[in-house]
């Protein structure tokens, strides 16, 4: 699993978004090391997700603000092309098509799901 984080900068997010940027570039690699083998190998990089972790975020980010939850979560939400986080479900398709033999060409790529974040 990659993340947006991994393409573009975020504040108080500089390991995680190192670690993404590694995972996207082990990708890469790994798809030409594994390709003799008909291995595919991708990532997903999901934007904002409707987690317990990006829940946590929200609450560090209200906790150091004095705003409320659920004002943070619409500033937020708002960031987004379609105004509102994914579900789960919505990264788990993508996974499950890149794991699918609909995918049987595609290999060393990271797969954006982000509403338009990194296009923004």
């Amino acid at each position: 699993m990659g993340s947006v984080s991994g393409h573009v900068g975020q504040t108080d997010h500089v390991m995680y978004g190192a670690t993404k940027g590694a995972i996207i570039a082990m990708t890469r690699a790994l798809a030409w090391e594994l390709a003799p083998y008909n291995i595919r190998v991708n990532s997903i990089s999901p934007g904002s997700v409707d987690t317990p972790m990006l829940r946590g975020d929200i609450t560090l980010e209200a906790n150091r603000t004095g705003m409320a939850f659920a004002e943070v979560k619409k500033l937020r939400e708002a960031e987004q092309a379609f105004n509102c986080w994914a579900d789960p479900s919505e990264i788990a398709e993508p996974i499950y098509f890149l794991a699918s033999d609909s995918a049987s060409f595609i290999t060393g790529t990271d797969l954006l799901v982000d509403c338009g974040w990194v296009a923004k």
